[in-house]
């Protein structure tokens, strides 16, 4: 990983003897676009032409740029080129400035361009506004039709990506020129100790892998006594609970072994013995001996009075009921419980919207500074219909963590969702569920067991125990001073749950999948249907019989006790055309066909104990093989000459213009040669 730039011995000969200096600007390609080709413009002159496609020459080219710069010739109908890429190659460490069109981001020559909302890769690169401008002569007549703002930033010898303009065709495209930096010039290493690190399951000693990356120049012509340059680097702890051990703190990317939960700051420090430049990485260590319970609140001890409280019977962040709704002395409307142990459950949308307002308790770890390293928020819910987009079940505002109905566009809106914002790629949560589905609707009037979990690698979301959407996050859960609201949601007003709930927890860590579907068994669920779709038609043969993968899943008390599972064929190429299922109650049975044409096939399952119908369904179309496929099966009929799958007069009249033809080899005097060249 390591970058250095030694200097030949040949170039420094070139040098010494006053040999012209190499091309700056090696090459030039674009991307995205079929317009007329960029082109390398050598050297920068006043007058140089500016596009490969215009007259346009520049003018008023400042004293540092002419006959110093080398440039390129850009094509000008590239300006509104959405996907316009640009790679330029410096042979070495260059200033590369950027000309571009005072008129752009707001159609004014009057004051350099506005890149706040256009061009924002300008800055994002590192480039800066000279406060110099250089000019246009479009029909070069000597007159001056345009102003161009001069921007720069230095890079290193490589390749430079260069990204669209993309603002009308009233603009000129912008230009681009570099001037090689003082060839005595020594820049310091450039160092990246790499990202952070969330280590939330630690296994102590937990030995970590670093990524650093150093890299160094030396001066292409350094002065006489300069260097030599020798890069060495070195990982150090700058903070910490205890000491650390590196497997060799000489190179980029070693191992470090740590004993203990916290949270460590290391320092990759490098020199070229010249200068030195330095760079640092955090590990956040979590301590799985706090692992815990950390709210369980069951609404066994409510009350139907005002001001109801709420307790959480595992660690004392205890709540109180408010309603939402116009009268102020509405009461909280008291359910049945519905899995064991539970006596009672609250409806917080009837009659009116209501929700419970957490008080944070001083049992450590608290809600103030965590979870951060990992999380399981889980509860019971029970919903007939959605009125409220983003319906919180519970929440600690907005930006930290929360329980939700799933309400992002192209999504499935009757699916629920768990966020842990602050992790990466975010915005949380994965969207997809299995075999790509968009979520496991829960708005049915069932009571379901939803439950997310975070555990520093993964993000996964699970309905009645069944894996509904995964994906890969990591980093530390935003903390917030937002409070946590059940039914609701702190931050943001009008984000009332829209059912009834049921013994809400939050843990401090990630509950594994039995721990999960161990929660689950304590209440009856609908069952889980799904079938895998055939990716492609399927050339039938009459009499086989096609493996069907459907799957019903029951995690809830009772299991499959009460499931009634059965195939059936909803459509078929014609009415009363049906497939015959080999085992109808089998999900994963096999499946005849008696003609061709497409079918929809049904898996059912009735679960008697939550008076629940669930199914899924497959399309599947049947074609016919093909002559080829008898061919290649090797089934051809014997006397199938011309191999057209019949044997008729076609066959016949080969055979008869062949009669009195062999072509034996052995008699050459009396039969064709078989080998014969064309």
């Amino acid at each position: 990983m390591r970058g250095r730039t030694f200097l030949l011995m040949a170039l420094l000969l070139a040098v010494v003897v006053g040999t012209a200096p190499a091309q700056l600007i090696t090459s030039v390609t674009r991307r995205g676009s079929t317009n007329p080709a960029p082109a390398l413009g050598g050297v920068l002159q006043e007058s140089s032409l500016c596009m490969v496609d215009r007259t346009h020459v520049y003018k008023n080219v400042p004293a540092y740029l002419a006959g110093q710069a080398e440039y390129v010739i850009v094509s000008n109908v590239d300006r509104n080129v959405a996907a316009y890429e640009l790679d330029i190659v410096l042979s070495a460490r260059a200033d590369v400035y950027l000309f571009i069109d005072y008129r752009v981001g707001d159609d004014s020559n009057a004051n350099p361009p506005t890149l706040t909302t256009l061009m924002t890769w300008v800055a994002a690169m590192g480039f800066v506004d000279t406060g110099d401008q250089i000019d246009i002569d479009e029909n070069n007549d000597g007159s001056i039709n345009q102003y161009f703002r001069i921007y720069k930033a230095q890079f290193a010898a490589g390749t430079v990506t260069l990204l669209q303009q993309n603002d009308g065709t009233s603009r000129n495209m912008y230009g681009v020129a570099a001037v090689l930096v003082d060839p005595t010039f020594n820049p310091p290493p450039s160092v990246n100790a790499g990202p952070d690190h969330v280590i939330a399951k630690p296994v102590f000693p937990h030995a970590v892998q670093l990524d650093g990356t150093v890299t160094d120049e030396d001066p292409l012509e350094p002065d006489p006594g300069q260097g030599p340059w020798e890069l060495s680097m070195e990982w150090s702890l700058v903070s910490g609970p205890t000491a650390v051990e590196f497997s060799d703190a000489t190179i980029e990317d070693p191992t470090v072994t740590i004993t203990t939960p916290g949270t460590y700051v290391l320092q990759l420090y490098a020199t070229d013995t010249e200068k030195d430049a330095s760079d640092t990485v955090t590990l956040y260590v979590n301590d799985p001996s706090q692992n815990q319970l950390m709210a369980h609140w069951d609404f066994e001890a409510m009350q139907a009075v005002k001001d109801a409280a709420v307790l959480d019977v595992a660690n004392g962040n205890d709540g109180v009921w408010v309603t939402d709704g116009p009268d102020p002395n509405a009461l909280p409307n008291i359910i049945p419980g519905w899995i064991t142990g539970s006596t009672q459950a609250l409806e917080l949308n009837s009659p009116a919207p209501s929700h419970i307002n957490v008080t944070i308790s001083d049992t450590e770890p608290n809600f103030v500074d965590g979870p951060r390293f990992a999380m399981t928020i889980s509860s019971w819910i029970k919903v007939d219909q959605f009125s409220r987009s983003w319906a919180n079940v519970v929440s600690k505002g907005d930006d930290s963590w929360k329980l939700v109905r799933q309400s992002r566009s192209g999504q499935n809106n009757n699916a629920m969702m768990a966020q842990f914002v602050g992790t990466t790629p975010g915005p949380g949560q994965p969207a997809n569920g299995p075999n790509n589905q968009i979520g496991i609707s829960v708005n049915d009037n069932l009571w379901h067991h939803v439950c997310g979990t975070y555990d520093g690698e993964r993000i996964r979301f699970y309905v009645d125990g069944v894996l509904d959407c995964d994906g890969p996050y990591t980093g530390l859960i935003n903390t917030s001073s937002y409070p946590i609201q059940i039914g609701g949601n702190s931050q943001q007003a009008n984000r009332m749950w829209d059912g009834a709930l049921d013994d809400v927890r939050v843990y401090n860590y990630a509950l594994d999948e039995s721990a999960i579907r161990a929660i689950t068994a304590l209440g009856k669920v609908p069952p889980y249907v799904s079938v895998e779709p055939f990716a492609e038609p399927i050339k039938y043969k009459w009499g086989e019989l096609v493996p069907l993968q459907g799957s019903v899943a029951d995690h809830g008390e009772g299991g499959l006790s009460d499931v009634t599972i059965l195939w059936t064929t909803v459509a078929g190429p014609e009415d009363g055309v049906e497939a015959t299922f080999t085992d109808p109650t089998d999900p994963a049975t096999t499946v005849s066909f008696p003609q061709f044409g497409a079918y929809t096939l049904r898996l059912t399952a009735i679960d008697a104990g939550v008076n629940a119908e669930v199914y899924a369904e497959i399309d599947v179309e049947l074609i016919s093989p093909t002559c080829q496929d008898v061919i290649d099966a090797g089934l051809l009929m014997v006397g199938d000459v011309n191999q057209d799958c019949r044997v008729n007069l076609e066959d016949f009249a080969i055979l008869a213009a062949n009669w009195a033809l062999c072509n034996d080899p052995t008699r050459p005097q009396e039969c064709l040669w078989p080998f014969a060249q064309e």
